[in-house]
């Protein structure tokens, strides 16, 4: 069985979290447990695909759009600091939101092709909505700092590998006509592994904020 080396930084998130449970809750996230328990499953049944004679592991990460949009929604949802008629409107852009992925799954770009919309559109709105919480964290916790708020370093870490993940997805169709490679593969598979890091290591810092964050309210 293979292990991706990123996969080892995803895997320390999940221990961070599970070990940080009841502080993760204090701040409404538990349900990044999950999450990352989905993406661990999914990255180690991604890499081992081969050897039940599949060739292409697409709908594996296909499946886990459908699995953990809900989740990443939810804890948005949990972040923001929304008013009634915002609430309502997040709402309708979740549903929104929802329905296309089902929708791309099930008809467009179907479930063996990589969801390419979709994960444009969730980077697009993860980018969106991370920023917003970050804008919140920095108004609303002036006397904080910020380096103490776990939704400081779980959105810039996000905001970044969505970035990143964008650039990534939209250089895809040059760097492949142009056969652009690092020893002879493709760009993209040096990059994103780099992004996920970032990412992962955001959140683990970010769950460890919770538990000094708690302390310092006793």
């Amino acid at each position: 069985m293979e292990i991706f080396w990123f996969s080892w930084f995803q895997i320390i998130a999940l221990v961070f979290a599970v070990v940080c449970f009841r502080y993760l809750r204090t701040h409404s996230l538990g349900l990044f447990v999950p999450l990352l328990i989905g993406v661990c499953v999914v990255e180690i049944v991604g890499a081992n695909l081969n050897l039940f004679g599949w060739d292409r592991n697409y709908i594996v990460y296909n499946l886990y759009l459908l699995y953990s949009t809900p989740l990443m929604l939810k804890l948005y949802d949990s972040m923001l600091v929304l008013s009634r008629s915002e609430r309502m409107v997040f709402g309708v852009i979740c549903a929104l939101v929802l329905s296309f992925i089902l929708l791309n799954f099930f008809g467009l770009q179907g479930m063996v092709t990589l969801n390419s919309y979709s994960i444009i559109l969730i980077q697009v709105l993860q980018i969106v909505l991370s920023s917003i919480v970050l804008f919140q964290a920095i108004v609303l916790n002036i006397k904080q700092q910020l380096i103490y708020n776990p939704y400081f370093w779980i959105n810039t870490g996000t905001v970044l590998f969505s970035m990143g993940t964008l650039v990534m997805l939209g250089l895809q169709p040059f760097v492949a006509e142009n056969q652009i490679t690092v020893s002879g593969r493709n760009l993209y598979v040096y990059v994103m592994p780099w992004l996920n890091v970032l990412l992962y290591i955001s959140y683990t810092i970010g769950f460890a904020s919770c538990v000094k964050r708690n302390h310092s309210l006793l």
